[in-house]
């Protein structure tokens, strides 16, 4: 039995259309990141009215990013308007008269100190685990994962800890003409990201 033309147009199209929704899929996991975070939920983020953000700790191959992603975290943090942030001129020039600037970690009498003198209910400590580009069977996927915890100053108890990976493998952008994300794009969205994770 013949088939008939339009019996062929649907077919066509129904494969468009599977092949739409493959590539949106694709598209869809190639851009997500992975994440982790704890919040603690019997503790009350009213309370905290300013934060400050103790420059991040480098633990990658890339030289500067702990500052770059201290800046791209600063600002998505701005964004939220959802907390006072000390300016981070204030809170290096707190923890410098304290003989910590350099150290990533406070011990308890420090935080309650440095909150004492910066006026901040919170201090954010984070770290750059991951941040690059590699080459993986001929794709190119930059790279980066943040782990960071907000951390009371009255306890020294931490509230909110959460760890994120973003990049964006560059097959999406051979397949759709596109550009792959820069890093300090990815930087951004992993700030960006992670951040959902505390503030909703």
């Amino acid at each position: 039995m013949p088939v008939s033309k339009g019996t062929i147009m649907v077919t066509r199209t129904h494969i468009g259309v599977q092949l739409a929704v493959l590539l949106l899929v694709l598209l869809f996991i190639s851009s997500c990141g992975g994440s982790h975070a704890f919040l603690d939920h019997s503790f009350n983020f009213g309370y905290v009215e300013k934060v400050a953000v103790i420059p991040f700790e480098n633990l990658s191959a890339s030289q500067m990013a702990g500052k770059h992603a201290t800046t791209a975290f600063l600002t998505e943090l701005l964004a939220s308007e959802t907390f006072i942030v000390i300016e981070p001129g204030e809170t290096a020039k707190a923890l410098s008269e304290m003989n910590a600037l350099r150290n990533p970690s406070l011990d308890l009498q420090q935080i309650k100190d440095l909150g004492k003198r910066l006026g901040a209910q919170a201090l954010i400590f984070g770290s750059v685990s991951e941040s690059g580009s590699t080459r993986s069977g001929g794709i190119s996927i930059n790279t980066v994962t943040l782990d960071l915890r907000m951390v009371e100053t009255e306890t020294g108890a931490t509230v909110w800890s959460a760890t994120r990976t973003d990049g964006r493998p560059g097959l999406m952008a051979s397949l759709f003409g596109l550009s792959p994300k820069s890093n300090a794009e990815t930087m951004r969205e992993c700030s960006r990201n992670v951040l959902k994770s505390l503030i909703k």
